[in-house]
């Protein structure tokens, strides 16, 4: 978890609930996996990311957004891409989570 240092193009989808299962979900949606392969993550999630989830949802105000961000496709072909979860206050990412990288 640090400050945001991703720009506000890469904010994909604002979700609606803080659970770290939906997000989860929300960002496999984008990784195109098969509902088995999904499933299976879902229930897998580690304690340690679940740690760090805890931590970064602690973050938040109450005005805040949690939004899934990803880099665009160009940074993964050249192994700099990565995606996760962003708090957004006043339109502005001011934390990020990175939960994959190339």
């Amino acid at each position: 978890m640090k400050t945001a240092e991703i720009p506000r193009e890469w904010l994909v989808e604002c979700l609606a609930s803080s659970d770290i299962v939906e997000a989860t979900r929300c960002e496999l949606r984008y990784m195109r996996l098969g509902d088995e392969e999904a499933e299976a993550l879902l229930t897998n999630i580690s304690p340690s990311f679940r740690t760090k989830w805890r931590e970064f949802i602690g973050l938040m105000l109450a005005d805040d957004q949690l939004w899934y961000f990803r880099s665009p496709l160009s940074t993964w072909n050249d192994f700099s891409g990565r995606s996760g979860f962003a708090i957004v206050r006043g339109g502005n990412p001011i934390s990020s989570l990175i939960s994959c990288k190339s």
